[in-house]
């Protein structure tokens, strides 16, 4: 992804009522009856309003799935642009993923991997989660980069592998916890946040192949 790319949701202007209510409407209906099984006309009914009125709003899923992403990824970004300077990160990221995963029922995460998979098909869905996505990892790496000056972190370790190395174990939380009837939170964090802190301190560090080693 393009380091260069940043998500930057607009600020103090909220959303209209009538959009929000869609978009409210919209992920019930997603999780209550997955992305392809719900129709437009559910959605509707969900957000107590007339299909026509919802068209002019959204005219596809497609584009509520858009609207979804947008959201709920501007929320992420705030969150993380909120967090003090000062702040140790990995309690934090321990604290924001917690509340994420008890917070919201398994069948949200269904839709998270629909959204994934959407965005493999829409380019506009595709460029909300890379710049968004962007946008999280330069403020990670902003924090990694601050405690790495202050003698916090192994002074040898790749930030931007580390940052990388973190997505790539959240990604797999997130499929975790739509699809293991017996996922626990507090086990599979301490684990994802063991990794990462061994990550940080060198004691992880990736290792190559060349062709000739196969």
């Amino acid at each position: 992804m393009s380091q260069s790319a940043t998500f930057e949701p607009v600020k103090n202007a909220p959303e209209p009522p009538r959009r929000e209510r869609i978009l409210d409407a919209a992920q019930a209906c997603f999780v209550r009856s997955g992305f392809h099984r719900a129709t437009m006309q559910e959605v509707a009914q969900e957000a107590d309003m007339s299909p026509g009125n919802l068209y002019r709003t959204f005219p596809s899923k497609e584009a509520i799935v858009v609207g979804l992403c947008e959201r709920d990824q501007a929320a992420l970004v705030r969150e993380f642009m909120q967090l003090p300077e000062n702040i140790e990160l990995i309690p934090a990221v321990y604290q924001m993923l917690r509340r994420q995963f008890t917070d919201k029922p398994p069948e949200f995460y269904f839709l998270i991997l629909e959204i994934w998979s959407q965005s493999t098909r829409n380019p506009e869905l595709a460029r909300v989660r890379e710049c968004s996505e962007d946008t999280v990892r330069a403020h990670i790496l902003k924090f990694l980069q601050k405690g790495q000056a202050m003698g916090k972190i192994n002074p040898e370790t790749d930030l931007v592998m580390a940052v990388k190395v973190l997505f790539t174990l959240v990604s797999g939380l997130f499929r975790s916890r739509a699809h293991e009837a017996d996922f626990d939170v507090d086990d599979e964090l301490a684990m994802t946040m063991g990794v990462f802190a061994k990550v940080l301190d060198g004691t992880v560090k990736p290792m190559k192949f060349s062709i000739e080693d196969r």
